[in-house]
């Protein structure tokens, strides 16, 4: 009886110690799993810090090349400002100027145009002047035609009476002369018979 209650308590102290290296076996099991879980974790973290501190460096360039990149616009702006400033003074004054020149081109138009009227003026009373002159020398050149057609008429009526008067006289000298070849004929002729 004691030697089976021996063997039965061996029995439960290798059964409760198999229990125990079991359990053992899975808490050892256990803890190399979380000391793997953990290196994942830790690793993780240090890769969570490295990217951290790489994304603060990142971070930190980036603010930098802002704050950089802010100064050059801020520069390019005053740039951009002051270039502005002298293309308006300089647009304002070629406005200015442009304007004198234009007030002085039209004044000189103006000018010009009032000379030009007043010599279209003259020049008119000029046209009409020898416009009125070539009437009178038109009229004139009428009168001297109607005179010349007068005289050539008057000419050809003198011609003509002084042809009749000169036949006349010719012909008055013709019978002269026949009566003074008669008269001496008979002269002639009375001699020759006071001599016989």
């Amino acid at each position: 009886r004691e030697r089976a209650e021996f063997d039965e308590e061996r029995r439960a102290l290798r059964q409760q110690s198999d229990q125990q290296w079991q359990k053992l076996t899975v808490v050892e099991g256990e803890l190399q799993r979380f000391k793997a879980e953990a290196e994942v974790k830790r690793q993780e973290l240090a890769r969570l810090n490295s990217s951290r501190v790489e994304d603060a460096e990142n971070m930190r360039k980036e603010r930098e090349s802002c704050r950089q990149r802010e100064t050059e616009l801020q520069q390019e702006i005053a740039d951009l400002s002051r270039e502005y400033d002298e293309a308006k003074r300089d647009a304002e004054l070629h406005l200015l100027r442009t304007e004198s020149e234009q007030r002085d081109s039209i004044q000189q138009l103006r000018s010009q145009i009032e000379r030009l009227e007043v010599d279209a003026k003259g020049r008119a009373d000029q046209l009409e002047q020898a416009q009125k002159a070539k009437a009178n020398l038109e009229q004139e050149k009428q009168a001297a035609k109607q005179r010349e057609e007068s005289l050539r008429q008057q000419l050809v009526l003198e011609t003509r009476q002084f042809q009749e008067e000169l036949e006349e006289a010719r012909h008055r000298e013709a019978e002269l002369m026949h009566m003074l070849n008669e008269v001496q004929d008979s002269i002639i002729v009375a001699s020759s018979g006071k001599e016989g």
